[in-house]
């Protein structure tokens, strides 16, 4: 499992990257949450992501989700974790009304030629929320199909090797999600940061630099984030 000794990006082992691909299985609780359409959506984007910028990985669903590389789960709030016989039970905060999800890295370690210890993925565990709602209008109300791709395509990239939280972009899929709810569920989009602009300040004060805000979806990826999942997968 991650801890402060393991690095960030974690490439999954040699065998999967030849294949270039990760199996991913959905849990019953996706279906239960609404979820599982979204997925099949996420893993088309990504997929078409991957083949435009030539990532090196693409995800193809699999039945038995105990047996994939990637597993997707739902959890309506904090649930215990654990997965034998290296990470025992523990208790993992989550908030299952939020606009946040959640991958768990099962992580191996072992000693090279080098006698450095080396890691690698040995399987990710997806966690969306089971309800994410957002303020419209001053109520809350259950975020649209939109925000969920984002939310699920941000998850993706994370199981495709980074996963720490610290390689997180501003400016594409992979950011901290800005939430912008629209006037009715399909119009819900999350924004990122856009292009610099200069605009007039206050009277008697000096133009100001800003940045235009980007509504996904349509999701995409910019080149830092391009470039760290090719360096996983090459």
């Amino acid at each position: 499992m991650a801890d402060d000794k393991v690095p960030s990006r974690v490439p999954w082992p040699d065998d999967i990257k030849r294949k270039g691909e990760l199996t991913i299985g959905l849990d019953a609780s996706i279906g239960k949450a609404v979820w599982d359409r979204v997925f099949r959506d996420a893993i088309f984007e990504f997929n078409k992501l991957s083949n435009t910028h030539k990532l090196g990985v693409t995800f193809v669903t699999a039945d038995d989700p105990a047996k994939a590389n990637v597993e997707a789960r739902a959890a309506s709030g904090d649930f215990e974790f654990q997965y034998p016989p290296d990470i025992p039970k523990q208790t993992i905060r989550f908030d299952g009304k939020g606009a946040h999800g959640l991958c768990k890295p099962l992580i191996g370690e072992f000693t090279g030629r080098s006698r450095v210890p080396e890691y690698r993925m040995m399987k990710a565990v997806i966690y969306v929320p089971a309800n994410p709602m957002g303020d419209s209008g001053g109520k809350l109300r259950p975020v649209g199909d939109p925000v969920k791709l984002v939310i699920a395509v941000h998850e993706l990239v994370h199981a495709c090797g980074l996963v720490d939280n610290k390689e997180h972009s501003v400016d594409d899929v992979f950011c901290w999600p800005g939430l912008r709810m629209g006037n009715q569920a399909s119009e819900d989009r999350v924004g990122t940061l856009g292009e610099e602009y200069t605009f007039p300040g206050k009277k008697d004060e000096p133009p100001r630099i800003g940045h235009r805000v980007v509504d996904m979806p349509p999701v995409f990826l910019k080149s830092d984030t391009i470039q760290k999942i090719q360096k996983l997968w090459s």
